[in-house]
């Protein structure tokens, strides 16, 4: 890899984690106002099953003007299945950074 590669690799990286932080961060606070609404237990099957994340979600995708979708809605929702998904199933012999490396996704 040459230097200039280097520095165009850092200089993405850079932009992903800056992206990934604010973006988590409206997560975080979206999550905060549905919880002070009272909505709560999206990891228990008994209190929220998970055909209704799925219909949350499709709620927020089917809507045909994407300028109208909420973003950190969708991906709250894409959250809260993946979770269920990876508690649900049974667990993995590697975590997810050793699953991401594996696949050459994380960096």
């Amino acid at each position: 890899m040459t230097t200039t590669t280097i520095r165009q690799t850092q200089k993405e990286r850079h932009h992903d984690e800056v992206g990934l932080a604010a973006f988590t961060e409206a997560m975080h606070a979206k999550l905060a106002i549905a919880r002070q609404k009272g909505r709560y237990g999206w990891h228990d099957e008994t209190t929220c099953g998970l055909d209704h994340l799925r219909e949350l979600l499709r709620a927020q995708v089917d809507d045909p003007l994407p300028e109208d979708w909420d973003l950190v809605d969708i991906a709250n929702f894409a959250m809260m299945l993946w979770n269920r998904k990876q508690f649900d199933e049974p667990a993995p012999t590697r975590t997810p950074v050793q699953q991401f490396e594996d696949r050459g996704d994380y960096p």
